[in-house]
Parts: C-alpha cells; sequence; structure tokens
C-alpha cells in the first residue's frame, strides 16, 4: 500500500502562489515548460504594430507588453494592429467585460506576455487587469507584476480575510493543532510571512487598521483601491454588513481626486447559501451609490471535481448579485472565480478573476485529506469546445471530431510540439483561452448582447458534449454545463 502523506489543505489548493513554501519545485516546473516550448534560449522577439501609430508592441521577448519606435533586429513581425490601452476609468466605465489575473508564479514573464497578447488580438473588446494579495507576495514581486503595460487595472489586494478563522474555513496557523509536525511548521510559517508581508493583519481591530491597508495599497502601486476584505460574519450579520459600510465610508473619504475605489467583499458560504442573509446585503448594497464597484470574492464548499461552482443556493446568489449590478449600473468583479465568473458575465457581472492553478480559480474552504505520495497528478488540459478540462489522452482524441474548437496559442502549441504534457504550460493555456471566452462575449445590441453570446457558447459546448458522450466519462464530463443552461 502506498505511503499516505498528510496534507493539510483543499484538494485544489496549490502554493504556485505562495511560492515561499515549495519554490525550488515551483521553478523547476516553470524551467521544464520553458524548455517544453522553446527552441532555443533567447527566441526571436515578436512584435505587432499598433493601430494609428509608426511603432510596435512587443509580444515576446524580455520587453513583452512595451511599445518601442524602432522594431527589434531579427523580430518577427505578426500581422495585425494592437489597439490603444485603455485607462483605468476607461476599463471600469466602458462596458466591455474584464477579465484580471490573479498571479502568482515565481517569474511573470510568461503571464505578461500572455496579457500582452490577449491585448493585442482582443483589446478591443477586452479590459485586462492584474491582481496581487498583499499577505502573499513579497514587494518585488508585486511590483514586476504590475509592470505589466496592458494592464489597465492593478489591483494590490489586502486580503483582510486572513483575520477571520471564527469566520472562514482557513488553514490552522496553530502547529499544534495538527497530526504531524512537518505540516504544522508549513502552516505556521505562511501564516509568519502574511504577517511579514502585510503587518496591518496584526492590527485588524485598532484605530488606524484601514489607513494602514490604504497606505500599502498605495505603496504597492495600485490604481483600484480596495477596502480590508474582511469576512462578513453569519451570527452577527446585519451588524457585520454595517461594518462594511462604514469601512467602505472611510476608505471613500481618503481618495485623492484621481483614485478610486472598490468595496472588497469577502463572504462565508453561509452567506452564499443562506437566502436572508442574500437578501440583507442586496438591499444595503442599492442604497448605497458611494460605492461603484464591487469586488466580491465568496469561499465554497470544498470540491474535488474541480474549479466549478455547483452549489445551486450559492449559484442563485451569484445570479441576484451580478442581476442586481447590472440594473443599478454597478461595476461587480468577482475575483477568484474561473470559469465560473466567466459564466457570471451573462448574469450582469463585468469581471472575474482566473489563473494557472486552481487556487486561483476558486476560493474553498480549506479541509485536511491525505494524498498518497509518489502518485503523480492527472493530466489534464482545458478544452474550450467543452468549457471543461478533460485528460490528456481524451483531448489527443477529441481534436479530429467534427466542431471541435482548435486552440492556436503558443502554449498549446509546444504541447503538441514536444509531445509531452507539461503541467506549467497547460496552465498558460487554460488562462489564455479563459482571457478569449472573456473577450468573445462583448456582443451588441444586435445580437442579443453578453447573456445571449453566453447562451450561444453554451450550447455549442453542450452540442459537442453530446457527440462526444462515449469519450467523456467520470469527470471527463462537462455536467455543469446542464444547469448553467437552466440558469440561463
Amino acid at each position: 500500500m502506498a505511503h499516505q502523506h498528510e496534507e493539510e489543505r483543499s484538494p485544489w489548493d496549490s502554493d504556485d502562489d505562495e511560492f515561499y513554501v515549495d519554490e525550488m519545485e515551483d521553478m523547476l516546473e516553470e524551467l521544464r515548460a520553458e524548455r517544453t516550448d522553446e527552441s532555443e534560449l533567447h527566441p526571436p522577439e515578436e512584435v505587432m504594430a499598433l493601430a494609428h501609430e509608426h511603432a510596435w508592441m512587443v509580444l515576446r521577448g524580455s520587453k513583452s507588453g512595451t511599445v518601442v519606435r524602432n522594431q527589434p533586429p531579427g523580430s518577427i513581425t505578426r500581422a495585425g494592429n494592437v489597439p490603444p490601452i485603455p485607462a483605468r476609468d476607461e476599463v471600469l466605465d466602458s462596458g466591455n467585460p474584464i477579465f484580471l489575473y490573479h498571479a502568482g508564479q515565481p517569474a511573470f514573464a510568461q503571464g505578461r506576455e500572455l496579457l500582452t497578447r490577449l491585448h493585442a488580438t482582443n483589446g478591443a473588446s477586452l479590459g485586462i487587469g492584474v491582481s496581487v494579495g498583499i499577505p502573499r507576495h513579497t514587494t518585488k514581486k508585486i511590483a514586476d507584476v504590475f509592470d505589466c503595460p496592458v494592464a489597465a487595472l492593478r489591483i494590490a489586494d489586502p486580503e483582510g480575510f486572513w483575520f477571520d478563522y471564527n469566520v472562514l474555513q482557513l488553514e490552522n496557523p496553530d502547529p499544534a493543532s495538527y497530526t504531524h509536525e512537518s505540516t504544522g511548521i508549513t502552516a505556521a510559517r505562511r501564516a509568519n510571512r502574511r504577517k511579514t508581508f502585510a503587518p496591518y493583519l496584526e492590527r485588524a481591530e485598532t484605530e488606524g487598521f484601514i489607513d494602514d491597508i490604504v497606505g500599502a495599497q498605495r505603496s504597492a502601486g495600485a490604481n483600484l483601491i480596495l477596502t480590508s476584505g474582511r469576512a462578513l460574519d453569519p451570527s452577527r450579520a446585519l451588524q457585520s454588513i454595517q461594518t462594511l459600510i462604514r469601512e467602505g465610508d472611510h476608505v471613500h473619504s481618503l481618495l485623492a481626486p484621481d483614485e478610486r475605489m472598490a468595496l472588497n467583499i469577502t463572504l462565508p458560504l453561509e452567506f452564499l447559501t443562506n437566502a436572508s442573509h442574500g437578501e440583507l446585503l442586496l438591499a444595503e448594497l442599492l442604497e448605497r451609490d458611494q460605492f461603484d464597484v464591487w469586488h466580491v470574492r465568496g469561499q465554497w464548499r470544498s470540491n474535488e471535481d474541480g474549479a466549478i461552482l455547483k452549489d445551486p443556493s450559492a449559484l442563485k446568489f451569484y445570479k441576484d448579485l451580478a442581476n442586481l449590478a447590472e440594473e443599478e449600473g454597478r461595476v461587480l468583479l468577482l475575483p477568484q472565480t474561473g470559469l465560473t465568473g466567466w459564466y457570471f458575465l451573462a448574469h450582469g457581472a463585468r469581471g472575474f478573476g482566473s489563473g494557472t492553478s486552481m487556487s486561483q480559480q476558486t476560493f474553498l474552504q480549506h479541509r485536511a485529506f491525505a494524498r498518497q505520495k509518489g502518485i503523480p497528478d492527472v493530466q489534464r488540459i482545458f478544452e474550450r469546445a467543452l468549457l471543461h478540462p478533460v485528460e490528456h489522452t481524451v483531448h489527443l482524441n477529441l481534436r479530429d471530431q467534427d466542431k471541435y474548437v482548435i486552440c492556436e496559442c503558443r502554449w498549446c502549441e509546444a504541447i503538441h510540439a514536444s509531445g509531452v504534457f507539461n503541467k506549467a504550460t497547460s496552465g498558460w493555456h487554460t488562462l489564455y483561452n479563459h482571457g478569449v471566452l472573456t473577450a468573445s462575449i462583448r456582443g451588441s445590441i444586435s445580437t442579443g448582447g453578453r447573456r445571449a453570446a453566453v447562451r450561444r457558447i453554451i450550447r455549442r459546448a453542450q452540442s459537442f458534449r453530446e457527440s462526444q458522450a462515449q469519450k467523456l466519462l467520470g469527470r471527463n464530463d462537462p455536467k455543469h454545463l446542464s444547469y448553467w443552461s437552466e440558469l440561463l
């Protein structure tokens, strides 16, 4: 029998965004990805002409995302014209869907390239932003992520919810609570690092806390200021909501004339599934015109089947929230929701956050589970034709089928060219496809808008699913398409 190794985490948690724990393993995976999809150590730069300017944007290379007046020697010119990079307020106010990348990898070079490519090909239909959690990253890492010219939104999330162990199901920072000493030491190290990176977490209920979190975001270079993100408490729902509003008013009073803010709301599962709590929050938000941007993170039930929300009550809450935002002209951002967040663009959300790992696509209740040591992860790759990841062997069998959606991203091409599956490269392919899907639903009045665009995409995916039913068994079957269709 294989040795059982205890891991006190959600089955979909990843250390990609907390790489100080398993830094060497993650960096080696990134290096393998680079070697898999690079024909040489320093590939030639790729550029694309800017619309209405005698200049080029660098798509690939060390200066990805930058604009140059002279085409770099030996560079490859891609066909097309890059649209102008919008300003923050253009992205928030234009009506285009917003794609937030939750950066977490040790090196951001590929993330910058990916976002640059998305802007170059879809920038007229898509707003792009980057989001980094202050408690989980060094100032150097945050500066690296914010050095992304095509990202009109820069969010340095204070993640005040790390103080709320009594409300959310989070990793316990007390090493004595773990059976295995090494697991407890790792948990305590993570908690200590969060306090080092975000000292305000130690002062969460003291005077000056709000000023501290605003100052931390400004120092990081954020251009959308969030409230703390403390979790609402179901046991004192009304008082908790009132505290959120007071904090929002305080942050609003601190803003400079050129700054904008978002009400940063963290909801435990009970707030998502308890109808009375949800109605209380929506009623309060309806009355608060001073908050035109809502940044709402919900903690979902731990789910071993994938990064898709399935709880009917939680789905209804998100639908009601998105409907309200659309009706009242508010900008609703759904961080850390992945493909589920994309789906709620159809109901009125304006943007969502995703990443290359499951922990960046979902905010799950923490739970301990035993994982067999030495057992490799199942090789999965995202299929845009199904809106779902499938095993790599299934992916290879689907590629020649009628109505299959071919992915032309360079990360997908790298996997096929090498003939070897690479988890890190597959993660970039997934993220790129989430961005392409976001741009594809911009819609117009004549075509029914975002709701109709999402409905068409889901209908095509459902049709392809039905035609390939014999190949899509177990976790390869995108069962969520059925209840998504029902909600639409």
